[in-house]
């Protein structure tokens, strides 16, 4: 049965430049599938969503909950859910950490260690979106 493809090598040729693509495209899913933060040293992540992680929704130009309740050193993944219309991110200044740009209806996680001291997230887009980390 003929398919209409021609080979202008030899199938062992071919067959080494699909093995070398193969496995090109097999190490690039697992680096990026490692997680990388960019080798920077920011006090936190950003991922995927986390079944783990605390959930912090995004819902008419407010987040909710506007309190987090975190214990002192604790490392924490909230995961945000932008349910509003418009595009928000997620930042915590004072460890500089930002989500980057979460569009309508996208999740993303941020995990990172909760401070000694009460501190403030924001969204960087909407000056008026603040909400709040109480320690215990």
């Amino acid at each position: 049965m003929h398919c209409g493809v021609t080979f202008s090598g030899s199938r062992d040729v071919v067959a080494r430049r699909v093995n070398r693509s193969s496995m090109i495209i097999l190490l690039t899913l697992a680096l990026s599938a490692c997680g990388s933060n960019g080798g920077s040293s920011r006090e936190g992540s950003i991922g995927r969503s986390n079944a783990d992680a605390v959930e912090l929704l995004i819902n008419g130009g407010s987040f909710d909950p506007g309190t987090l309740k975190l214990s002192k050193g604790e490392k924490v993944n909230v995961m945000i859910v932008n349910n509003d219309s418009t595009p928000h991110d997620f930042a915590i200044e004072s460890i500089d950490l930002n989500t980057g740009t979460i569009e309508s209806g996208d999740a993303t996680t941020a995990t990172f260690t909760a401070g000694e001291a009460t501190t403030e997230f924001v969204c960087t887009l909407h000056s008026d979106m603040k909400g709040r980390i109480d320690l215990a």
